[in-house]
């Protein structure tokens, strides 16, 4: 790794007590990345979040037509700051669906919503953008030093982030294929039309 980079996350919770599919071998990862390099595994961590976060019951979906009667809005997760030194992760309450206000970053100058406790920061500075660990309700760390990007740099990393999710349908679709073929090209639109065409 050159310098720092921005990843696109969904942050994976728990096992349900019932889904539409086996799900892999426990333990799963706290975060699985959407990129079009995503093995398939973690693509089905991504569908087992799909399937079981924010839904209007409070139940995981019991088959994948139920997933698209009631298909996310909100996914938990988000956009994730890495170096070769350490990431600085999405937050509580931080979900996919924001990744977009990076765009706006440097043209506003203010931070993106990351989540909170701890809440990251996004601080563009003259010719820099610093991403600190925590600071975006309250102080910065004063022992931190901060992940640094260069303005364009950062410009161009928030576009890869747009491209890795384009990128992640593939796998998504793959998958889909293979799991609920009727249903791959709807559940990819649904996502498209949520997470990717923002």
């Amino acid at each position: 790794m050159l310098g720092p980079e921005l990843h696109a996350f969904v942050e994976v919770g728990t096992k349900p007590d019932q889904l539409w599919f086996e799900p892999p071998a426990e333990p799963w990862p706290r975060f699985v990345r959407l990129w079009g390099s995503t093995p398939p595994d973690d693509v089905a961590l991504f569908v087992v979040v799909a399937s079981s976060y924010g839904r209007a019951s409070q139940q995981a979906a019991t088959s994948v037509d139920d997933v698209l009667a009631d298909f996310p809005c909100v996914l938990p997760g988000g956009i994730g700051v890495v170096s070769a030194e350490r990431a600085v992760m999405p937050s509580c309450c931080c979900g996919l669906e924001h990744w977009s206000e990076w765009r706006g970053v440097l043209s506003t100058g203010h931070s993106p919503w990351t989540g909170h406790d701890p809440a990251p920061l996004v601080e563009p500075r003259e010719n820099v953008v610093e991403v600190w660990s925590d600071g975006g309700i309250g102080e910065k760390p004063s022992h931190e030093t901060p992940i640094v990007f260069s303005r364009s740099d950062f410009g161009v990393a928030v576009e890869t982030v747009a491209q890795d999710l384009r990128d992640f349908l593939q796998p998504l679709r793959t998958w889909l294929n293979v799991q609920a073929p009727h249903a791959s090209a709807t559940f990819v639109s649904e996502f498209t039309a949520r997470f990717v065409r923002v």
